[in-house]
């Protein structure tokens, strides 16, 4: 899938999927800064899946199982890094 290489477009997918999911804006959230943090929102496991199944839906991609490290995905780099992955283990 091209879009794996384009970090870019994933983050701009992973920010509205994750505002969706916490129903509020992320549009000048810090890309680093933790998600648990945005005032006003919520991000905990059911957002997160939320935000997950949504982005599934959006790059057409498939399950994007989430594994040990779904812990670790507070922030929209770690979740833009862990979907570019993902998707080019596909190849």
């Amino acid at each position: 899938m091209e879009i794996a290489q384009d970090a870019a477009v994933v983050e701009s997918r992973v920010r509205a999927a994750v505002a969706y999911a916490m129903r509020v804006s992320l549009d000048d959230w810090p890309a680093g800064e933790p998600l648990h943090n945005v005032p006003d929102g919520i991000y905990d496991s059911l957002a997160q899946l939320e935000a997950i199944v949504r982005l599934e839906r959006d790059l057409d991609s498939g399950p994007l199982t989430l594994d040990q490290q779904a812990g670790e995905l507070i922030t929209i780099t770690a979740l833009t890094e862990w979907v570019v992955r993902k998707l080019g283990e596909r190849g």
